[in-house]
């Protein structure tokens, strides 16, 4: 059975490719690299974050139960 922190973790890393992909107009056009890459960064460590979080919960949740 597929863990619930690695579906959500895959549609955000799917969102967060989506969104970089449309967002290249900005490296493009206004030449602007670091808002582009620290925006990803910061958004892949929210990401990482999240897992981490929901991954302790569930492990806490699973811990509980037996």
């Amino acid at each position: 059975m597929k863990k619930r922190y690695n579906i959500i973790t895959a549609i955000l890393l799917i969102y967060l490719a989506i969104m970089a992909y449309i967002g290249r107009d900005l490296i493009i056009s206004e030449n602007k690299y670091f808002e582009f890459f620290s925006l990803i960064g910061v958004t892949l460590l929210v990401i990482l974050l999240l897992r981490i979080s929901l991954k302790k919960r569930d492990n806490k949740n699973n811990s509980d139960e037996e």
